[in-house]
């Protein structure tokens, strides 16, 4: 599941962050996250503005930093 969930051309998460992600949770998705930009494009939907997603996760501050610097750098964030 992580090979398809890696490689596929545009990957659409759906729901990201409206509630609270287990560091289990988050190191899945960084093992997802880490080979994106090899593979596509991703698109993260979400109801919660990015700069709340740091306290919703679950985690040690740096993993929390390193990971929402892969999700965020060079980034474009659309607000509707």
């Amino acid at each position: 599941m992580l090979d398809r969930l890696r490689t596929i051309p545009c990957l659409v998460i759906d729901d990201w962050m409206n509630t609270p992600m287990s560091h289990n949770e988050l190191m899945f998705i960084r093992e997802i996250m880490d080979y994106r930009p090899r593979s596509g494009g991703t698109i993260l939907v979400s109801h919660t503005h990015p700069d709340r997603w740091r306290e919703l996760m679950d985690g040690s501050t740096s993993y929390r930093d390193s990971l929402l610097h892969t999700l965020t750098d060079g980034a474009t964030v659309i607000e509707l």
